[in-house]
Formats: structure tokens, sequence, C-alpha cells
């Protein structure tokens, strides 16, 4: 995964399928979700690396979900080697330092930072320190926020990539998008940008594609109907695929920047004046 702020193009576009926590805790179920992933035109399949303890206390009444779903480091070499095998890319959000130096361990060169952990400076220098490659998404921040954190970022000689994103699960209308953002991030930030989409249909990656995302990730799963509290809302394989096509179509449109007069506005110079 190339991340760096150059021009991008068609098929340097990435596209992330979130599988997170909706394997269940069955790896035979997260493979079947790889495989999907990649037949639906994702380049990316990501899952999330943590201990329960990590992300919330015992009381909580997700403790037992997450306790469910944590993978182990033998669990995170097997999903990276079924990602090989579909010619994807394997790719964790690390939600702690523990979690982070398993990661680690594993030779993984990027590492996904959440918007809940954008502002955990110990976390996001620890990876930077390492030399590794960040995708951090910025749901539920200030600007003042994202821009102490893309200071940090700048402050170390490692590629990352900024994700506007919406912390609610489902973004329910088009107006909550608020897709207009990501030209002022990658103004800010100087960074790469994308788009974490928490809508329900294909639409918004031909929109955010519109306004300058590179980088698209989705929420996927192979079951709507599936347990989890992420399977409602999660795009299923028909869904992620219409999305891909749809960022890539707006990809098409923006098209190449004016160097020169195009060559189909050439037949129209010999109308040009000039004083």
């Amino acid at each position: 995964m190339d991340f760096s702020a150059a021009p991008v193009s068609a098929s340097a576009m990435e596209f992330i399928a979130e599988i997170g926590l909706n394997h269940n805790g069955s790896i035979d179920l997260a493979k079947t979700m790889i495989r999907a992933a990649a037949e639906a035109g994702a380049t990316v399949a990501k899952f999330q690396t943590y201990t329960a303890a990590e992300r919330v206390a015992k009381e909580h009444p997700l403790f037992h979900v997450l306790t469910e779903c944590e993978l182990s480091k033998r669990d995170c070499i097997e999903l990276s080697n079924e990602c090989a095998e579909y010619g994807i890319h394997f790719l964790s959000t690390a939600f702690g330092l523990e979690s982070l130096e398993l990661l680690g361990e594993l030779g993984q060169k990027t590492v996904k930072i959440s918007s809940f952990s954008l502002t955990d400076r110990s976390l996001i220098e620890a990876a930077l320190g390492a030399g590794i490659q960040l995708i951090i998404s910025t749901g539920a921040s200030t600007w003042d926020e994202i821009v102490a954190c893309s200071e940090l970022v700048g402050s170390y000689s490692v590629d990352c990539v900024f994700l506007h994103c919406i912390s609610a699960y489902p973004v329910a209308l088009e107006s909550d998008l608020h897709l207009g953002n990501i030209p002022r991030l990658k103004a800010l930030t100087g960074k790469r940008v994308g788009f974490s989409d928490h809508s329900v249909g294909p639409e918004a990656f031909f929109w955010s594609a519109l306004a300058g995302a590179t980088i698209f990730e989705k929420h996927f799963t192979t079951d709507n109907q599936l347990p989890g509290p992420d399977q409602a809302m999660s795009a299923n394989p028909e869904v992620f695929e219409a999305s891909v096509d749809l960022a890539r179509r707006g990809m098409v449109i923006l098209g190449e920047g004016r160097v020169n007069v195009f060559d189909q506005e050439q037949a129209v110079l010999p109308f040009r004046t000039r004083s």
C-alpha cells in the first residue's frame, strides 16, 4: 500500500473492507469474508487487534462480545496468509500499546488508528517511532485535534493517511456525511486523504471520490442477518462491489489535471480569438 501524497491514479485507489468484529470470533467465517471481500473489489481486508481490557471495563455490556472476537497472534498470521492467497492486504486496527506490539511482531508495515485513538499520543508515537505507516480516522474530532495529530505525524518520516469519518453507526442521512470536509482535511494535513464510510448504501463512495478521497473504507459482511453489533449497517458483497464501481467512476470523471489543451478540445482551437 502506497500512502504518499503524490497524485493517485485509478489503479492506486485502495478499498478497505472493514470486517472488524463481523467474524464473530470464527476464523472460518473471517476467511469466508476475506474471499468475498476480494471478489467484491476490496484491496484490503481490515480486522481489529486488541485485548478486551484495552477497550472497555469488564462491566461494560460489550466486554463479552469483544472477548469472543479477540484475535490472537496465530489468528492474525492465519488471516494475513488468507489475504495473501486472494491477492489483498491484511490490515488491523491497534487499540493500545499491547495490540500495536503484537502487530509489530507480525511485521505489519501499516496499522489503522481508529477515531477514538486520534488523541492517543503515546499509541501514535509508538507506531511512528517503529516506522509504521498509519491510516487515521478522524470521526468525533475537532480540527484542532486533527491538526495536532497531523503535526505529530509530520515530525516523523513516515507516510500516513487521514480518513474523513462520521462516527455514527450508521450515518442515516446524506446530509450527515459532510463530505465537503475532505478537501479541507487534505489541505490542513498535507497528506493523502480518504473516507471511512458508515452509511448503508454505495453512493457515498462516488461523492467522496469527487471530493478528493482516494482510499475508501466500509464495514463489510457476507450476511446482514448475522448476529453482531455491526452486521446490519455493513455492506454485503453486492453493496461493496457497487461502492467500488462508483468510486472508480468518480475517479474517471475527475480525470487528469490540465497541463495543455486536452485532445478532445483540439477541434475547437481554430475558433479561438486572440487580441
